[in-house]
């Protein structure tokens, strides 16, 4: 079903490729505050703090997005992660990395959000739990994998490197996404 589906089958492939390049920045955070900014366990726990404020505001600011333009704001979304992303790993200033920590949450958890809406709206009812699974899959599942990925590349090239192509292939991910166009928004 999915794959007979273009739009659906991109969204999630969409989300997959987020979650996997990049969604395992949280694993690399702990590095970022002992070795990059040198603020120990108190800096984590700011670093995690602007993590839960950028989510929360995605999960909030998701319910204002009309349906019409649940597959645009997707695309956004994805490239805003990793634009993002590729910011704060570059950043060596804690303060600001505080703040472009909320837009790095903000865009995942609107992305997620969104995706799971834009599924949900777009399939048939008998099919909806079985879509669902494969949207689990392309959260909880490529997360893990992307943790070990971004673990190796950390250990080999540094975590600010390995971030930034994390974020990059986020950025990939949003323009082939975009160039494909199954994400069409709703006339």
């Amino acid at each position: 079903y999915v794959f007979n589906h273009a739009p659906i089958l991109a969204a999630l492939l969409l989300l997959a490729a987020c979650n996997l390049f990049g969604g395992a920045y949280v694993s690399l955070m702990p590095v970022f505050a002992s070795d990059v900014f040198h603020q120990g366990s108190q800096g984590l726990g700011f670093l995690m703090t602007a993590t839960g404020a950028g989510a929360l505001t995605g999960a909030y600011t998701m319910t204002y997005i009309p349906e019409r333009y649940l597959p645009l704001a997707l695309i956004i979304v994805a490239g805003m992660f990793g634009v993002a992303l590729v910011l704060f790993s570059q950043s060596p200033i804690f303060l600001l990395s505080l703040a472009l920590l909320v837009p790095v949450a903000f865009s995942l958890m609107t992305q997620a959000a969104t995706t799971n809406t834009f599924i949900q709206s777009h399939c048939s009812e008998d099919m909806r739990g079985r879509v669902m699974a494969f949207f689990a899959m392309a959260t909880q599942g490529t997360v893990p994998i992307g943790a070990l990925l971004m673990g190796w590349l950390a250990d080999g090239i540094g975590a600010p490197k390995a971030l930034t192509l994390g974020g990059a292939g986020c950025i990939i991910a949003a323009i082939v996404a975009h160039s494909r166009g199954h994400l069409r928004m709703r006339t």
